[in-house]
């Protein structure tokens, strides 16, 4: 990222504005950023749910891990791969996760706001 006052002021924003950031950006940039190692893409497992990470950029995803490899999805294959998953309530979305906290969604709704994003650019 260019600019490391922006980057900065971002990883360090509150999870709500973090991802709003994510909504916008993806969109714009028509692309997610997801973590993959050996075993698939990263996730986190907690109370059951299978959380899936997400990001808007590679320097985001970097930053949160140096053991995964950033991977980007076209935003179009993302929002197919999300609705694929829409009735499989164990998982989840961690958005834009920091070293302190992340915006956690449920598929459907992450699927609604980019869907409705997508409808004010396309």
């Amino acid at each position: 990222m260019k600019n490391d006052k922006r980057f900065e002021g971002l990883w360090n924003a509150s999870a709500e504005k973090r991802y709003k950031h994510f909504v916008t950006h993806t969109v714009d940039f028509e692309s997610a950023w997801l973590l993959s190692n050996e075993d698939g893409y990263a996730t986190i497992d907690v109370d059951g749910y299978i959380h899936l990470l997400v990001w808007p950029s590679k320097e985001f995803a970097e930053k949160y891990s140096k053991e995964d490899t950033p991977v980007e999805m076209d935003i179009h294959e993302f929002c197919a791969r999300c609705e694929s998953m829409i009735n499989e309530e164990n998982i989840r979305f961690m958005v834009f996760p920091t070293d302190k906290d992340a915006w956690v969604i449920s598929t459907e709704n992450l699927l609604n706001d980019l869907t409705a994003e997508l409808e004010l650019v396309e």
